[in-house]
């Protein structure tokens, strides 16, 4: 019976990241970071428009929020992003 459970755990665990396009590993990171200890302003975003469409400064914006129960440790940061032509 144990040994079914893990069978099924391993098979679960896949299916989860086969469908959502992440590795392991980062859904892993992402599940165990704490919010209040990424800087925002190294959050780096790949952004694809299709053909004809011109992307400028500013023109797409990130709003990054934390809210807690805890008055004071809430945030709201809002970003206008910068285009890199690379």
């Amino acid at each position: 019976m144990k040994r079914l459970n893990l069978v099924v755990l391993a098979g679960i665990t896949m299916l989860i990241a086969g469908c959502s396009n992440i590795p392991l590993s980062t859904m892993y990171k992402m599940m165990t970071m704490d919010p209040l200890d990424v800087d925002p302003r190294q959050l780096v975003v790949a952004v694809r428009v299709p053909e004809g469409i011109k992307v400028r400064d500013g023109d797409i914006i990130i709003n990054f929020s934390f809210q807690t129960k805890q008055p004071d440790v809430n945030f709201k940061h809002k970003f206008l992003v910068q285009v890199n032509p690379d």
